[in-house]
């Protein structure tokens, strides 16, 4: 039992090794996962970090959340996609960037 345990405390050692090292990308791909979970106290904290990018995008239309849409596209002037909204299926965000652009590409 005591080597298992030992085990244990190695690989959470070896994690928190790796986490520390990586700690600027985990955050930008937190901010990523962030627009498609939908967890705003996230996606704030890596704000302050890193700018958002067109994968946030995607993944705001993937999640079919269009608040997190029209912040990206208004706050951080990142265009959306046509072919993500058709992918997606999600006429709002299609519809949106009909309106901004009048351009259906």
């Amino acid at each position: 039992m005591i080597q298992f345990i030992n085990r244990i405390e190695q690989y959470d050692m070896t994690i928190q090794a790796v986490w520390s090292e990586n700690l600027p990308n985990n955050l930008f791909l937190f901010l990523q996962l962030s627009f498609l979970g939908g967890n705003p106290d996230i996606m704030s904290e890596c704000l302050k970090c890193h700018k958002p990018d067109k994968e946030c995008m995607e993944y705001a239309i993937m999640s079919h959340n269009i608040d997190f849409v029209t912040f990206l596209m208004n706050e951080h002037e990142i265009p959306i996609d046509v072919d993500d909204c058709i992918r997606y299926d999600n006429i709002q965000a299609f519809l949106i960037h009909y309106d901004q652009t009048n351009d259906i590409k």
